[in-house]
């Protein structure tokens, strides 16, 4: 769904920019998929608590300190 934009389309990419399933598979070779996914998600919560949402102006500050979510 050009996972960044939500259309539902995991294998479609509507943009240039657009992040794709099988872009995820190519950053995973050689590792396990889930523990891919696991850093991505850790990674993005990273940046929307210290970034405030600058990179893409989307991401928002997490209301409870971004504790207790996995």
């Amino acid at each position: 769904m050009c996972l960044n934009c939500g259309c539902g389309e995991p294998e479609t990419r509507h943009q240039e920019t657009d992040i794709t399933a099988d872009d995820v598979r190519q950053a995973s070779a050689g590792k396990p998929m889930d523990q891919t996914v696991q850093n991505m998600r850790a990674g993005l919560d990273k940046m929307g608590q210290t970034q405030g949402g600058e990179m893409g102006g989307s991401m928002s500050q997490p209301s409870s300190g971004g504790q207790g979510q996995s």
